[in-house]
């Protein structure tokens, strides 16, 4: 009798601690969103309070200070390039992924990670995973020779450079490898859901657009064929 008691004791114990365990299982992500929903809205009401104190000292003038209390309860906190920036990995959906919304000088987004930066010789197209480097040609007004296997210098993924010749051409016709035009970027910053440029030509059989894009979080970079006109 008493090693029956003792094993419906035991069995009921380890039912408890099994619904128990399966209770907190499922709950645990619930309460994890809550928190970052929580912690998001505590840092954005934080970014207001320090946007309006830096306007507030602008505006006294010379001399002018304050001191501006900031708890960082998840996530980093970045000082980079004259910019105040506070990133956090979520669960939680606090916004549309990849959209943006700008109060002031307060910029909130999810999922952008594109940077995109041109010199007088190439194109940099990157994001938290991959980053391209393209050559730049010419202008509209100012068309120089293009050819398509010398457009992209190198990828880079990680710590892994891909360096070589990369070759574009149409119908397996290696005429539309070679020909003028010039290459330009569509838009120019960070904090971007998609960066992307193109590169227009025109060749003996064919005139075309290739278009270049890296989108936030992708390891990988597209590469498509636009406006393409048969002569």
């Amino acid at each position: 009798m008493k090693g029956q008691i003792w094993v419906s004791v035991l069995l009921y114990f380890l039912i408890m601690a099994g619904a128990v365990a399966l209770v907190l299982g499922a709950g645990k992500p619930i309460l994890d969103r809550m928190r970052d929903k929580s912690v998001f809205y505590e840092m954005k009401d934080s970014f207001t309070a320090i946007d309006k104190q830096i306007e507030d000292i602008a505006s006294e003038g010379p001399g002018s200070q304050r001191v501006i209390p900031l708890d960082v309860r998840r996530g980093k906190l970045v000082i980079e390039d004259d910019k105040l920036r506070w990133e956090m990995e979520t669960n939680a959906r606090l916004m549309e992924p990849r959209s943006k919304m700008e109060l002031g000088n307060l910029i909130v987004a999810s999922e952008i990670d594109v940077t995109t930066t041109q010199t007088s010789a190439y194109y940099l197209l990157s994001n938290s995973y991959i980053q391209a480097n393209v050559s730049r040609y010419g202008n509209q007004t100012n068309q120089t020779t293009v050819n398509t296997s010398l457009l992209i210098n190198w990828i880079k993924v990680g710590d892994d450079k891909i360096a070589g010749t990369f070759d574009f051409m149409i119908a397996g016709d290696s005429t539309t490898q070679n020909g003028t035009g010039w290459t330009e970027l569509k838009q120019a910053g960070s904090s971007m859901a998609t960066g992307s440029l193109v590169t227009h030509m025109q060749t003996s059989n064919y005139d075309y657009d290739l278009l270049f894009t890296l989108d936030s979080k992708a390891d990988f970079l597209t590469v498509t064929i636009e406006n393409l006109e048969a002569k």
